[in-house]
């Protein structure tokens, strides 16, 4: 479903939603209605009592009910945040990790004898087999 037939669905289904409460609650009040009217068949039949409900215990109810929903929606918004953030985060490192391979894949050079000497150079346990090449240079380029 796109987002516009989605948002289509959900306008259409608040609109039957209510329609089905507004006919629930008509059809409520005439069954109370037609229950503390209608008289007894017999004398003998006991009328069961409506108990009425109290204002007040359906008022805190009701706060109740605002405050868990307050609750969960704020709780939802904070994880909604959260995630936000970590995605943020992860492009952020994903960006970071293709730079460095770029660089890695900038800094591969050709081999040539001068980058051979360069990256022994740089490397302290073959010091001593660079003497030994750089002395058979030398070696080489005077009785040549």
């Amino acid at each position: 479903m796109t987002p516009r037939e989605h948002r289509k669905a959900r306008k259409n289904w608040v609109a039957y939603s209510s329609d089905y409460r507004k006919k629930q609650k008509i059809q409520e009040n005439t069954d109370k209605y037609a229950n503390q009217n209608t008289p007894p068949s017999s004398e003998d039949e006991i009328i069961p009592e409506v108990p009425l409900l109290n204002k007040e215990r359906e008022a805190e109810a009701r706060r109740r009910s605002i405050v868990q929903r307050k609750k969960r929606n704020s709780m939802l918004k904070r994880k909604d945040l959260l995630i936000a953030n970590l995605k943020k985060k992860l492009a952020s490192e994903q960006q970071k990790n293709r730079r460095l391979k770029q660089r890695m894949i900038k800094k591969k050079k050709a081999v040539t004898p001068k980058s051979k000497i360069l990256e022994m150079a740089e490397d302290p346990n073959q010091k001593a087999e660079l003497i030994k090449k750089r002395y058979l240079a030398k070696l080489f380029r005077s009785k040549f």
